[in-house]
């Protein structure tokens, strides 16, 4: 899938898509014709990356888990202060303040 159709399957602009890319949270697998081209693993990365914004989290919240997950570390055996466990430990405080309707 191309940068315009998965920014387009997402209501996101490509901008968007490619801001990602340039933070390294989103890797397009190749260019095609001069375009950006994702694979079907990266194509499910977005929806991630976008609930969670929606949810509070800010991009180097988000990005933590997924450089974990992209070093093939699984959650479970991650040292106590590493990323995706100091992310784990936020969720109840953000989702309750995301459900009051705040940030």
């Amino acid at each position: 899938m191309i940068n315009r159709e998965l920014a387009r399957a997402f209501a996101a602009r490509p901008s968007t898509l490619r801001f990602y890319g340039r933070i390294g949270i989103l890797f397009p697998a190749e260019r095609v014709s001069g375009r950006r081209e994702y694979d079907t693993a990266e194509e499910q990365r977005p929806a991630f990356i976008l609930s969670a914004r929606v949810s509070g989290f800010a991009l180097r919240e988000i990005k933590g888990p997924i450089s974990t997950a992209l070093q093939g570390t699984p959650p479970r055996r991650l040292a106590p202060n590493a990323p995706i466990l100091s992310y784990r430990h936020g969720l109840p405080r953000r989702f309750g303040r995301a459900l009051a309707g705040g940030r």
